[in-house]
């Protein structure tokens, strides 16, 4: 490799520049351990087995677990005759039953082998599934059945054809007695699971009770045909339990269908569930068998965590058998793989929070995580998440975070995490919130591993003793109460891990809620031999089977550790090196290096005896090796490999990738070698009189140093040559800089140049500065002339110290254009330049694209504003234009400046700034700040809004009044004569036509803290209402307008802040007769009377009624009645929603028998408050009335063909928007296949 050559020189650079500030002598990184295929990992220390999920199979696995420890189910299939199972070699008549066999060799592996999960593909091949069925979500309830029902096919024609049946079916009788003739029909039915309504029911007691105590009545168009009576009758109908099984399955419907917006949904209701269960008060007339027998205890309970489009399936079972060892949850130490690094395969056992989320973080980036990273890295990792392990005792992880930062860096503001310190021998303690200090040290776990389970594995007999022989990694300290019953574990996919009893109670209800029962017959009782033993009545030749597949699993791990033992490293050969330009570089067309590739758990000395081997010849006297490292100059020696042969490759520090340089540790080429991190070289690019050479300095080199030593290299004198630091910018002299300062302090790096002129010839060409004066070549385009086709563009030797207006200048004179006024400078990207900016300042860099446009060219403060017209719809009305503009203009001048340069008159403008995406923003309200006070820069858009803004603390009005009085103008007859019932909601739903005209009058502007009074004074003040000649301010009443509709009148004289009154409210002025007595007691209504032959209403008449506190029915009814002249006892009300095109009848609650404070019933009605729900009566509502006596048969019938039309409407448009939301929700759902086992036919 000819390091002389430049171009060798470049390619160096492009490939190591990378690694320049990297301080590790390593030279190719972290080793890549993904292509390096990982065995299976070992139990935990709770030795059981999860199951793996395939990809949407989490309803299978939570299934497959249950029925693993349903022991009578597992015991029948490990009793399977293998001549009816097919697999007896000289019986070719006997087909292969796949299912039961495939299931009793999971089963066999789930007990057995030494893995934290197995695989189910076996299983699922047996089934007929593929790829596409593995990965689809399927309901557990379903696969139970489908399940069931295919074991039971495939054991067709055995002795054990009835093993489901036995185990798992009961019957139970459907009853219908006529309550005529006494006639009972019964009829029997047989069933695998009972299914529970969870709507509408507490409890599974109240279920069951609803579904097999409870008759049910068939009356009315639900009557019953009865055979003896030969007719319809009414009967009763039950059904009642006959016989139950030893295993009792209770399937929870949980999910249920909404028929308004037609589509399912979950219950997440609460629906509690016994442990012990009993059943006799179902059962049928005692047909079922002893009471022993109808005792059930809980076992099993599967979890659907989800909506009913899809979720996710877990399982809590009780360890019936003692198979695995339980450990309070609290206690349980968690465990993750140790890092490949390592080069060790088993896991590392953590209790205390503080190491877990250390080892987690230190494993990922060194810059940290988010914090949701973290948490789900915690539940890939270790299977739990921190609120169900740690939440309860160190509260949520942001507050640990926190809390803890001597240890991590937590920034809550970007919900950022850091790792501060962290060593891995170290063992951290929480002494405030744990009541002990101890921990479990990495070392010391892998020292129990070690000594109690690496003889079982290496003999492939992991499952030969009890579980207390089989526990890895775990204390052997468990309590004798947690030992002499069985506990509880959650089995979610792969991950296991022991839960309380108490857990079970929080899947009552949420999304998160169970979904099957399985309940065990409390008479039930298991062999002494069966506790704790996995491979009790495994049949033996399955338990050969396991063996040998733990011997395999042993012999993958020992290759995989090897596998993440070995390491390449190369050996640079001294002897072919040589030192120049400052470097060790490879002597030309020699070798080099060579590669070797060893075990790092071997001794320094095992690597000295492969060196001599591989490199023979090239060993210099005494051999010295060195850690070295490749950088853009050469190599660099670091420290020298300790001489301590008993020393591991590992201890020594030497990993993957790892130069080690192999030389006699004295000179080469007679040269001595710079060795260190301080003499690490740094190549830089010396140009002197147009000629370039490459050389290299160690970083310890001071600016003195450097001039001498370059100097030395071209032969001048140092005292006759200026240098400077030559970048792509500009070059800057190091006249300023102190000689002592070395390279590192003068920020020069790899690839960084210097300069070096004689000192004459820098006469002239030098700044004040000391830097030198350079030139740019820039691209310039003319787009002043619009009628010109072709655009003129020219290239300018530019100076950066130059002006902006003088390159204009000079762009204009080339392009042969003498319009020079008027014209400005822009950057391709649309910024305009400031004429007295530099080139430099103006960020024009070489070979900028410059534009010449028309527009003033902004000089010091000033800067570009462009704007357009809005109309009072806030609409533009013009096109953009600009505005040229000093920064410490006021927004009253810009104002008036945009005004007159638009040629608009008057006064009545306002600006408004843009959002981000060019729309109308907040107003610019404080008129007498400055453009820079009010954030407004160069080339900001603003809007000219036409109208008057509203002064601070002030509220502004639209004004509306009946255009009929408005015509009216002739005096004070108009308004005494007119009637106060044209006025009414312009909003009818009964078709009458509105009979007032709305027009707006203008608007008007008064104090938020004015009285309501003094906005009246106001209205009657202006012009419009001067001319109708009313008396006073007391003869007009306020409403509110709302969507065409008179609302809410202002009452009383209070401060207009206090009122429902906003800015831009449309005010509705009504004129009165007399003045305005309302109070706060006061609601205005608009009462009609129902017309009951047309089914309409008469004109509305409007109806003050003093409702009072208690707003009764009763007082309404007597107002109601002295302006209808309907009885009291006659008169029906109905209040109407125009919004829902419905009527609800006005009536007082119904009698209530609840007692009262003193213990007595109270009688009667209650009294309803008309102001709340569900009447919530308010001015402007509409009521409807009618005499009873006009429409006997329909008293509460206040409907109209209006009504009817709109409400028709209403459910087409919900109708088109469920549809709609059915079809999105249908692109979206993954579709829905049916869930099916293949079975072969066995006769």
């Amino acid at each position: 490799m000819l390091w002389n050559s430049s171009s060798n020189i470049f390619n160096m650079l492009e490939l190591l520049f990378d690694c320049e500030n990297d301080t590790n002598v390593h030279q190719n990184g972290p080793r890549d351990f993904s292509k390096i295929v990982s065995p299976p990992r070992p139990r935990p220390g709770h030795s059981l087995c999860g199951v793996q999920n395939q990809g949407s199979t989490c309803y299978l696995s939570s299934l497959i677990q249950t029925l693993l420890f349903t022991p009578e189910l597992r015991d029948s299939l490990f009793d399977l005759d293998d001549k009816d199972m097919g697999l007896m070699k000289n019986n070719s008549n006997n087909k292969e039953r796949k299912i039961p066999i495939q299931l009793r060799k999971l089963f066999a592996e789930m007990l057995m082998s030494d893995q934290e999960s197995v695989s189910t593909t076996d299983l699922t091949d047996s089934f007929g599934w593929n790829q596409s069925e593995e990965r689809e979500q399927h309901d557990v309830q379903e696969l139970n059945r489908i399940l069931f029902s295919a074991i039971e096919e495939s054991l067709a024609g055995t002795k054990d054809h009835e093993l489901i049946r036995k185990l798992y079916h009961g019957n139970l009788v459907n009853r219908i007695t006529c309550l005529s003739c006494g006639f009972v029909s019964e009829r029997k039915e047989d069933f695998l699971d009972l299914p529970v309504i969870v709507a509408g029911n507490t409890d599974l007691i109240n279920g069951l009770v609803n579904s097999y105590v409870a008759m049910e009545t068939m009356d009315g168009h639900n009557q019953y045909w009865c055979d003896c009576c030969n007719k319809l009758v009414n009967a009763d109908k039950d059904a009642k339990l006959t016989s139950l099984p030893p295993i009792l399955t209770f399937s929870l419907l949980r999910f249920n269908f909404d028929y308004q917006q037609m589509e399912r949904f979950k219950e997440i209701g609460k629906f509690a569930f016994p442990v012990s269960l009993d059943m006799s008060n179902f059962c049928y007339q005692n047909t079922c068998t002893s009471t022993e027998q109808l005792e059930y205890e809980l076992f099993s309970v599967i979890i659907h965590r989800g909506s009913c489009h899809g979720g996710h399936y877990y399982a809590y079972i009780k360890d019936i058998d003692h198979l695995g060892k339980w450990t309070p949850p609290e206690e349980e130490p968690i465990q993750i793989m140790m890092d490949p690094e390592t080069g060790q395969v088993d896991t590392i056992e953590y209790d205390n929070p503080i190491e877990l989320l250390q080892a987690v973080l230190s494993q990922g980036d060194p810059d940290g995580m988010a914090v949701d990273k973290l948490c789900g890295l915690l539940v890939k990792q270790t299977g739990v998440s921190w609120n169900k392990r740690f939440k309860k005792q160190y509260g949520s992880i942001h507050k640990f975070l926190a809390k803890y930062d001597d240890k991590f860096r937590f920034d809550s503001k970007e919900n950022w995490v850091k790792l501060k310190q962290y060593s891995d021998s170290g063992c951290s303690s929480i002494t405030k919130d744990r009541g002990d200090t101890n921990c479990h040290s990495q070392s010391s776990t892998m020292a129990v591993n070690e000594s109690q389970s690496q003889t079982d594995r290496d003999s492939g007999d992991w499952c030969s003793g009890k579980v207390n022989a089989i526990a890895i990694g775990q204390s052997e300290q468990v309590s004798s109460r947690h030992q002499s019953s069985a506990q509880w574990f959650e089995f979610n996919d792969s991950n296991v891990r022991s839960i309380h009893e108490s857990q079970i109670e929080k899947m009552f209800s949420g999304k998160e809620s169970a979904y099957m029962l399985f309940y065990r017959q409390k008479s039930l009782t298991r062999p002494l031999e069966a506790k704790g033993d996995p491979s009790y009545n495994v049949p033996p030749a399955l338990a050969e089977v396991m063996g040998k597949l733990n011997k395999e699993l042993q012999k993958q791990r020992e290759l995989y550790e090897e596998q993440l033992n070995s390491i390449t490293i190369q050996l640079h050969l001294g002897t072919n090196y040589q030192y120049s330009e400052g470097a060790l570089k490879p002597r030309p067309e020699s070798v080099y290096f060579l590669e070797l590739t060893i075990d790092r758990r071997k001794t320094l000395e095992d690597l000295r005896i492969i060196v001599l081997e591989v490199a023979g010849e090239f060993v210099m006297v005494p051999m010295v090796l060195h850690m070295s490292k490749e950088f853009p100059a050469g190599l660099h020696l670091y420290h020298m490999i300790p001489e301590d042969n008993t020393m591991t490759i590992k201890d020594a520090g030497i990993v993957n990738g790892s130069i080690l340089f192999l030389w006699n540790g004295q000179r080469i080429d007679n040269e001595t070698i710079p060795i260190g991190a301080d003499k690490e070289p740094i190549l830089l690019s010396l140009t002197i009189n147009d000629r370039t050479i490459y050389w290299a300095f160690s970083k310890d080199t001071t600016l003195g140093e450097l001039k001498v030593m370059i100097s030395d290299i071209f032969n001048i004198d140092v005292q006759l040559h200026k240098f400077f630091r030559h970048g792509e910018k500009e070059s800057t002299s190091f006249d300023l800089c102190n000689d002592s300062s070395s390279l590192p302090e003068l920020a020069l790096k790899n690839g960084d140049g210097i300069l070096i002129q004689q000192r004459q010839e820098l006469k002239g060409d030098c700044n004040t500065s000391g830097s030198l004066k350079e030139t740019m070549v820039v691209s310039v385009e003319d787009r002043t002339n619009q009628i010109q086709q072709q655009l003129m563009e020219v290239e300018i030797q530019a100076d950066k110290d130059m002006l902006v207006e003088e390159l204009k200048k000079m762009g204009l004179e080339k392009g042969y254009n003498d319009a020079a006024s008027e014209c400005r400078l822009c950057l391709n990207n649309g910024n305009i330049l400031h004429d007295d900016l530099t080139l430099k300042n103006a960020g024009i860099m070489p070979h900028s694209a410059i534009i010449i446009q028309k527009g003033v060219a902004p000089v010091g403060k000033q800067i570009v504003i462009s704007y357009s017209l809005l109309d009072k719809d806030l609409k533009e009305s013009t096109e953009k234009q600009e505005v040229v503009l000093d920064q410490t203009e006021t927004i009253q001048s810009c104002l008036e400046c945009m005004v007159k340069q638009t040629g608009l008159k008057g006064s009545r403008y306002y600006l408004k700034s843009s959002t981000w995406c060019g729309e109308p923003g907040s107003d610019l309200t404080e008129v007498d700040k400055t453009l820079a006070d009010c954030q407004i820069k160069h080339q900001d858009f603003l809007f000219l809004v036409e109208g008057s803004i509203t002064p601070k603390g002030f509220i502004k009005f639209n004004l509306w009044m009946d255009s009929s009085q408005l015509e009216g103008k002739s005096g004070v007859i108009s308004w005494i004569t007119s009637s106060i019932q044209g006025l009414w909601n312009g909003k009818s739903t009964q078709g009458q036509e509105n009979d007032v005209n709305l027009t707006k009058i203008g608007d008007i502007e008064i104090s938020k803290m004015a009285t309501t009074d003094e906005l009246k004074q106001m209205i009657i003040s202006s012009h419009q209402v001067t001319e109708l000649l009313v008396p006073s301010f007391k003869h007009i009443r306020l409403r509110c307008l709302e969507k065409g509709c008179l609302t809410f009148a202002v009452k009383g004289n209070k401060p207009v802040q206090q009122t429902k009154l906003l800015t831009a409210t449309d005010i509705f002025i009504q004129i009165l007769p007399e003045e305005d007595s309302l109070n706060a007691d006061h609601i205005i209504l608009n009462v009609q009377l129902r017309q009951v032959r047309s089914k309409s209403y008469q004109p509305p008449v409007e109806v003050l009624w003093e409702a009072g506190h208690r707003a009764a029915l009763s007082s309404l009814r007597s107002v109601i009645t002295d302006h209808m002249t309907i009885p009291v006892d006659r008169l029906i009300m109905a209040k109407h929603f125009p919004d829902k095109f419905d009527w609800l009848v006005l009536r007082d609650a119904k009698k209530s028998n609840a007692k009262s404070n003193n213990g007595k019933k109270s009688k009667g009605s209650v009294v309803a408050n008309l102001r709340q729900a569900p009447y919530s009566i308010k001015d402007g509502d509409t009521l409807g009335v009618k005499d009873s006596a006009d429409d006997v048969d329909n008293q509460d019938n206040f409907m109209t063909s209006q009504d009817k039309a709109g409400l028709q409407q209403e459910l087409d448009n919900k109708k088109a928007k469920r549809d709609k939301h059915c079809s999105d929700k249908k692109k979206d759902k993954r579709k829905e296949v049916g869930l099916k086992i293949i079975v072969d036919n066995f006769p």
